[in-house]
């Protein structure tokens, strides 16, 4: 829970900084969107890198059942940060989450946002020889 409260005050530190790139939903809606599209691709991840490299684990998954899972698991952190408060908790702690300024933590987050989105890709390139599609 430390990375995802990590993720999550940053992120929205950083939507609330910058209210004007998108106007869709409040900053807390969009930080349970992004953290529950990394969550969604690190179990996707996972998934792929125990199919390719375990010879007995072929649990293939259509990509709607990982689609419903995502939209699932941003529910599950828009009830749990913000019906739940616990996002208020998080920030009326002395200490912010890792202990590093606002920005610095909104870098590491943004930064740890893209390379997942990319994640799936790398695990590509990694794992699957070139010429040998299945």
């Amino acid at each position: 829970m430390i990375i995802l409260d990590f993720l999550f005050y940053y992120l929205t530190y950083w939507f609330e900084k910058n209210k004007d790139k998108l106007r869709w939903s409040t900053p807390l809606e969009r930080s349970a969107y992004a953290v529950g599209i990394i969550s969604m691709v690190w179990i996707y991840s996972l998934n792929e890198i125990l199919t390719y490299t375990l010879k007995g684990f072929n649990f293939h998954i259509s990509m709607l059942v990982y689609l419903f899972a995502g939209l699932a698991i941003m529910q599950l952190y828009k009830y749990i940060y913000i019906t739940k408060n616990r996002y208020n908790l998080l920030i009326s702690r002395k200490k912010t989450p890792g202990n590093i300024s606002n920005q610095t933590g909104a870098v590491i987050s943004i930064i740890f946002l893209f390379v997942t989105i990319l994640l799936p890709l790398i695990i590509l390139i990694i794992f699957v020889p070139f010429g040998k599609h299945q």
